[in-house]
């Protein structure tokens, strides 16, 4: 009986295995193996001292350090199996958390191209404006200009003055458009004024203006171009749209108080 029961434990076991419970089917082998050890030490005593091995203190120092060392094998077993079950599990999430990370690096490179390519267009379609901005601004001081040449020496002469009042005070974008302001304010100037005292004190007036911007202090520039740079890089659009709007409304109010000027002039030399 106790044959067929061991049979039928090691079939059981073989189940376990091809079923995908290795664990079981060792752990079921393992108990298979102990109840064997442990009948043979017995089977052994008995066949030395007959049935008064039982009370024989060197069988019972043998049974009992063999329970101690097939409890420790079973235990080592079942440890084993948890070790490589917490390996798995580890390896499974660090797997997850590096698929985490490699999804969410290519959704922030994604963005960034992203707002790189809106930056690019915003920058080109802010460039075109400016252009346009430019246009507007030098309309009064062109060849197109209903203005007359003293309204145009005037327009000049008021725009050259605000951008270098601006410069003066550290602003980056005055700074930089000082010398075409000023070049457009000294050719109206000498158009106007021909090469007599009235252009030598305007151009004095720009020299002693540059010289003075020219001692700004450098943290002041940077300060501002850092600002202008920042605002550019976020608001490039917008702030050129408005920078469009305000030019073109600053040049109309000059032309029609300049008309304005003139038709007075012409009714009061017609009288």
């Amino acid at each position: 009986m106790r044959s067929l029961s061991e049979s039928g434990q090691s079939v059981k076991a073989r189940l376990l295995a091809a079923q995908g419970d290795q664990q079981g089917a060792d752990l079921l082998d393992f108990d298979l193996s102990a109840s064997q050890q442990k009948r043979q030490l017995a089977e052994s005593w008995k066949g030395f001292l007959g049935e008064a091995y039982t009370g024989n203190q060197t069988y019972l120092d043998q049974a009992t350090a063999l329970e101690k060392t097939l409890a420790a094998e079973r235990l080592a077993i079942q440890k084993s199996y948890a070790d490589k079950a917490a390996a798995a599990a580890k390896a499974e999430a660090d797997a997850k958390t590096q698929a985490i990370k490699a999804l969410r690096q290519e959704h922030l490179r994604a963005a960034d191209e992203a707002r790189q390519q809106r930056d690019q267009v915003a920058n080109t379609v802010a460039s075109v404006i400016g252009n346009l901005v430019d246009f507007a601004n030098g309309l009064n001081l062109s060849s197109y200009s209903p203005l007359s040449a003293e309204a145009q020496y005037r327009a000049a002469n008021d725009n050259f003055r605000s951008v270098a009042s601006k410069a003066q005070q550290g602003d980056y974008e005055a700074v930089q458009s000082l010398r075409s302001t000023a070049e457009a304010f000294l050719a109206q100037s000498q158009s106007y004024n021909g090469s007599g005292r009235e252009y030598a004190v305007d151009f004095n007036a720009v020299q002693q203006l540059l010289q003075t911007v020219g001692t700004l202090k450098p943290n002041v520039l940077t300060e501002s171009a850092f600002k202008t740079t920042v605002d550019g890089s976020t608001q490039s659009l917008s702030g050129a749209l408005y920078k469009l709007l305000e030019t073109a409304n600053k040049q109309l109010d000059i032309a029609n108080r300049q008309l304005a000027e003139q038709r007075h002039q012409a009714q009061g030399r017609a009288a």
